[in-house]
């Protein structure tokens, strides 16, 4: 049995590791974690500590001796407007990852939930994310659980062109 529960600092650790094993398994790619810079211990403990973010953890056998960590849901409320110049009622997916030897469990989908319950209760209206364009499997993912492209983003990376 899958439950999700909401991440505290003793499972830190755990959270590291999911990023860590399942990079190229992630459903939304973040490269901050991975940039020589951020520590991801650092943005943990700040999600932690805010009122507008959580980390739920997706977790085999709770309670149990032989209890696994097979998903990370990151989430937070947006107070700004970056993604939508119109209102800021809107929850943010910062990450979503399955342990690749879970996939096909619908944990994916149970996070989805989580991310959807928790934009309610802070009265969101909206839940957003960014994918990159060739993540294909995780466009096909996210259509399936109600997502609609919104909007394109285009970047120039100016160092390419020189």
């Amino acid at each position: 049995m899958i439950e999700i529960i909401e991440a505290g600092y003793e499972q830190l650790n755990e959270c590291a590791r999911l990023l860590k094993e399942n990079q190229e398994f992630r459903i939304l790619i973040d490269d901050s974690y991975y940039n020589k810079n951020v520590d991801f211990y650092d943005v943990a403990r700040k999600a932690l500590k805010s009122d507008n973010s959580k980390i739920y953890l997706a977790v085999k056998n709770y309670g149990a001796k032989d209890v696994y960590y097979c998903g990370l849901l990151y989430v937070y409320k947006d107070d700004n407007e970056e993604y939508d110049c119109a209102h800021n009622d809107n929850v943010i997916i910062k990450d979503i990852i399955v342990d690749k030897n879970c996939n096909g469990m619908g944990i994916g989908r149970l996070l989805i939930n989580k991310a959807t319950q928790y934009a309610k209760s802070v009265g969101c209206s909206q839940i957003k994310l960014v994918t990159h364009y060739h993540n294909v499997e995780s466009h096909k993912f996210y259509q399936k659980t109600g997502f609609d492209f919104k909007e394109l983003v285009l970047t120039l990376d100016l160092k390419k062109k020189e």
